[in-house]
């Protein structure tokens, strides 16, 4: 065998042994990790809607409820409300600000313009 054969041997040696080491040890560190998110309990938001329930606007708010639902397996759970549930439209801003429900949906032109932003 010439030297420069066994040279590429043993670097192909050297790099599948590094490799197998850096696979274990990252195996080792990050299972722990994975399986504690993997198995945390889903997170679940309320998201209310400026779409009254049946319209156009609302049925696709809908989907992409349930398309976070899909690519995050589950793991964030997006409630949908339609326009009212929980309150009026143009308190929607001020629900999320007080906590009452962690986002909503509407449109930049919708809400009142004469709002006054504090703190």
């Amino acid at each position: 065998m010439s030297n420069k054969k066994k040279d590429q041997n043993i670097s192909r040696r050297h790099f599948l042994k590094t490799a197998a080491v850096g696979g274990a040890v990252a195996t080792t560190l990050g299972g722990p990790l994975f399986a504690k998110y993997a198995s945390a309990a889903p997170i679940t938001i309320k998201m209310q809607s400026m779409w009254d329930a049946g319209t156009v606007g609302y049925v696709e708010f809908e989907k992409f409820c349930k398309n976070v639902g899909e690519a995050s397996e589950e793991k964030l759970v997006v409630k949908a409300f339609p326009a009212g549930a929980i309150v009026g439209t143009f308190e929607m801003f001020d629900a999320v600000k007080a906590g009452v429900f962690e986002a909503m949906h509407t449109s930049d032109t919708y809400e009142p313009t004469q709002r006054k932003f504090t703190g």
